[in-house]
């Protein structure tokens, strides 16, 4: 599933998004993007709500 010849991505800067590159990479920047957010929440859920958030979303236990 790639782009047109040609064909102009929507934004002001076309040159430094997504627009233009493959579906696979596509899927390896999803990918990456996941693991960084998993790395984070995990550190936020050690420091900042253990054991104080009433949220059941913010208790959940770690994988």
């Amino acid at each position: 599933m790639s782009r047109k010849p040609g064909a102009k991505c929507p934004g002001p800067d076309t040159q430094t998004d997504l627009c233009g590159t493959s579906l696979n990479e596509h899927v390896k920047a999803f990918r990456v993007l996941v693991s960084v957010f998993s790395v984070a929440d995990t550190r936020r859920r050690r420091t900042y709500c253990k054991g104080t958030c009433g949220h059941t979303w913010h208790n959940l236990p770690p994988r």
